[in-house]
């Protein structure tokens, strides 16, 4: 998150910087950190899905230095190209972030996650609409709507929303970033109320198989144990120390693992195991999986069955 911030806030002072001081530097320099804030806005979305603080593959961090190299020798007339460009990268990882976000909507656990990481991946894409409005036909758009407005809209509609939304998960955390309650809560000493919601908890989960329900939320689990988000979310941090999410999320991993090492699932897709231990999609499951074991299921399942015949996941 703090990196994600960090880019975000650089890229908007560039982009203030230049309507201030039209340099050339500063210019390509705003352009150059369009082609990161595509894949960190996409990586942010799906580390909350999963849990994993894995930063994303370095193969979606080339666009930014070919992105800068371009930039020390790009001619004028091309200048509306590489924004165009760079303004087409941020809508699709937007795009695939919103994409990812829907099909794991269930996977928050919490309502207020999902609004904000939703509000999140908009204002990437409406910053991107505007910043093609205000480049790319700077001419045509002067026509129907002042070049003024269009910079407020830009920089006041989209970027300063953006950025108050990362201030306000930063400074909340125990809310939008899994991390659990602040110190202070920690520091409350564990209740028989505590002690009895998580061991009704445990008992519905390991018991039941009930965290299995890929549409399991924090709200249908606290309804199920006749208390309250708040209540359950309290107990679940204070008994183990961990979030509900991340609770969840490992006994999910617990189960995949019993799954992947288990002679008579040999035949079973890696996507199967998947679904049948709650996770809505392979790729949050290997994401969550890696984070949780520190290896890739195909590899654990390699490492579990080294001398059985296991089926291509594919």
């Amino acid at each position: 998150m703090q990196f994600t911030f960090l880019l975000m806030w650089l890229g908007n002072s560039l982009f203030f910087g230049y309507h201030l001081n039209d340099a050339s530097w500063i210019r390509n320099g705003t352009i150059a950190l369009m082609f990161l804030a595509g894949p960190s806005v996409w990586w942010l979305v799906r580390s909350q899905i999963s849990g994993s603080r894995t930063m994303f593959h370095w193969i979606h961090m080339v666009p930014f230095p070919v992105a800068v190299a371009f930039s020390l020798g790009i001619p004028s007339t091309s200048f509306t190209t590489f924004l165009w460009v760079a303004s087409v990268s941020r809508v699709a990882y937007g795009f695939v972030a919103g994409v990812e976000l829907w099909r794991n909507r269930h996977a928050l656990a919490q309502k207020n996650r999902l609004v904000w990481l939703a509000a999140f991946i908009l204002m990437l894409v409406w910053s991107s609409l505007w910043s093609g409005v205000l480049y790319i036909m700077p001419g045509s758009a002067g026509d129907w709507i002042p070049i003024e407005a269009t910079v407020a809209l830009k920089a006041f509609g989209a970027s300063a929303v953006t950025l108050a939304l990362m201030w306000w998960a930063i400074i909340r955390p125990e809310i939008y970033l899994d991390i659990p309650v602040q110190d202070s809560e920690k520091e409350l000493p564990v209740t028989d109320f505590d002690r009895d919601v998580f061991a009704r908890l445990e008992a519905a989960f390991k018991g039941e198989g009930m965290h299995r329900q890929d549409t399991l939320s924090l709200a249908s689990v606290a309804d199920t144990l006749a208390v309250t988000p708040r209540e359950l979310s309290n107990a679940v941090n204070r008994c183990s120390g961990q979030s509900f999410r991340a609770y969840l999320r490992s006994c999910r991993v617990a189960d995949a693992k019993e799954f992947l090492a288990d002679p008579a699932r040999k035949d079973s897709s890696v996507f199967d195991i998947a679904m049948d231990a709650g996770f809505g999609t392979k790729s949050v499951f290997n994401d969550a999986f890696k984070a949780e074991v520190g290896m890739t299921p195909s590899e654990y399942r390699l490492v579990s069955l080294p001398e059985q015949k296991i089926k291509s996941t594919g």
